[in-house]
């Protein structure tokens, strides 16, 4: 079962996909790489539509940015799809792991009002990329604000792309926990497949292909969590990740673990019994 949040976002996410919603942008400020929105990969039998993002541009200086993880040598599309009656005509730009360098043929503007912009391509590296949407304002006439949204659609290109997901809850969830320095991946074959930041709650999402990983998580001044798992197409691997946080006053780690546990009681126990 999915948590109540990711649930929530779902239902939200599904209104977004297919009625014009008369709402302000919710992802922004998104102006730049270093505030780029993470994306899923969306897979268009899936049941779920949270991978669609729903985006508007306020003004000719706004930008959104997003950004997601590839696979070398698979074959993606990033689209931008102006809702029903948008007169919003989106350019878009894709940017390797620096989100700085383009790459080679990652440009589209149709300069068009209500054109749907895609680019197709070869990831030529692992790792994060960037999508930068802007408003054409040059030789065409778009129009801002809610009333011209548009959305974001990132997928895999290729036959037998079969999608689970995995989601969950992290813990702790209190201030210990620094969620800009926390890194959810998916990992196999010496290579990772998904990545997750951490929405509010606690809680994580990610979209990944049918298969055997190991999810790792990570955090500084917490021991790394580790879980192998299998994931079915279109259904759901539930599983809340536990950080164990180490310790700084190591004045109790009798056992030199750097963490304070059930070792250091029975160490102390066998000291007092002597």
């Amino acid at each position: 079962m999915l948590p109540k949040l990711i649930k929530i976002i779902i239902i939200s996410m599904i209104s977004l996909s297919y009625i014009p919603v008369l709402m302000a942008d919710t992802f922004e400020p998104n102006n730049s790489y270093e505030t780029a929105t993470l994306i899923y990969l969306h897979h268009y039998d899936s049941p779920y539509t949270q991978t669609i993002q729903q985006h508007d541009f306020t003004d000719k200086e706004d930008e959104d940015w997003v950004q997601f993880y590839v696979v070398k040598g698979n074959r993606y599309v990033i689209k931008a799809k102006p809702v029903e009656s948008s007169k919003c005509d989106p350019a878009i730009e894709i940017y390797g792991p620096d989100g700085q360098q383009p790459i080679d043929n990652g440009f589209s503007d149709k300069e068009s009002n209500g054109t749907v912009e895609n680019i197709e391509w070869t990831a030529s590296q692992d790792g994060l990329h960037f999508a930068r949407f802007y408003q054409c304002i040059e030789d065409c006439s778009p129009e801002f604000g809610e009333l011209n949204a548009y959305h974001i659609i990132f997928s895999k290109l290729g036959a037998g792309a079969a999608f689970g997901y995995i989601s969950g809850q992290v813990f702790p969830c209190n201030e210990q926990l620094d969620f800009s320095d926390t890194n959810i991946i998916s990992w196999a074959k010496e290579k990772i497949f998904g990545r997750s930041l951490i929405l509010p709650g606690c809680f994580y999402f990610m979209t990944i292909e049918s298969g055997s990983y190991e999810l790792k998580a990570f955090s500084s001044g917490f021991f790394p969590f580790l879980e192998s798992i299998q994931v079915e197409e279109f259904q759901t691997v539930t599983l809340n990740i536990h950080l164990d946080p180490k310790i700084n006053d190591k004045k109790g780690d009798i056992n030199k673990n750097d963490k304070l546990d059930i070792g250091d009681v029975i160490q102390s126990m066998k000291y007092l019994s002597r």
